[in-house]
């Protein structure tokens, strides 16, 4: 009897422990890495620029893994300004009030899933990106509207595991702010709306 009862306590304490488990949602901290070798825009230096940051995006988590979500430990829009305040600064722009540049979050989110013929199917983890991009004079005046789109993808995986996610979240991140760095549609309208 006695045995029976230390069984049961420990098949109850490892339920309880799994259990858990599988309902703690995953986290994961969300790194920008700076694009290499942007060059700077000719008169560039003269041109402020502030950077506003909107989140529209419909799920504020980051991805899900299986039913449970995936959440930022750090400040999603925090990081997104920074990434794009690092790239104009990077083609030769200077943070101030003048022309506002804004960033409109529409979507950044990991999910798991597999591809490959049925005998040999691999995971993957894959982040979509979607962000619009508006830019105004100093005056108020809409110079630019456009939509970026981009993805991250780690591929082939065995498990899903939170630094997969992570790392197809910031190859999602790097890829679109840096789409946008390097339009030269997006350079042009800040030197278009700098002028007199």
């Amino acid at each position: 009897m006695k045995k029976m009862s230390i069984y049961f306590g420990v098949l109850f304490l490892v339920v309880v422990l799994f259990s858990h488990c599988a309902f703690v949602p995953s986290v994961v901290t969300l790194n920008y890495v700076p694009q290499l070798n942007l060059t700077k825009v000719p008169g560039a230096e003269s041109v402020k620029v502030n950077i506003e940051i909107v989140d529209s995006r419909i799920d504020k988590n980051v991805g899900q893994s299986k039913i449970l979500p995936i959440k930022a430990s750090n400040d999603v829009l925090q990081v997104l300004k920074k990434a794009v305040e690092t790239e104009i600064m990077a083609r030769g722009f200077s943070l101030g009030d003048g022309i506002t540049v804004t960033v409109d979050l529409r979507k950044l989110f990991c999910i798991f899933d597999e591809e490959g013929p049925f005998l040999a199917r691999k995971g993957f983890a894959r982040a979509d990106a979607t962000m619009i991009v508006r830019l105004k004079k100093a005056d108020g005046s809409a110079v630019l509207n456009k939509e970026y789109t981009d993805q991250g993808k780690i591929s082939p995986i065995a498990f899903m595991k939170d630094k997969y996610a992570q790392e197809a979240l910031d190859m999602a991140l790097k890829k679109i702010v840096g789409r946008m760095a390097t339009d030269n549609e997006f350079i042009d309208a800040i030197l278009a709306a700098s002028s007199k």
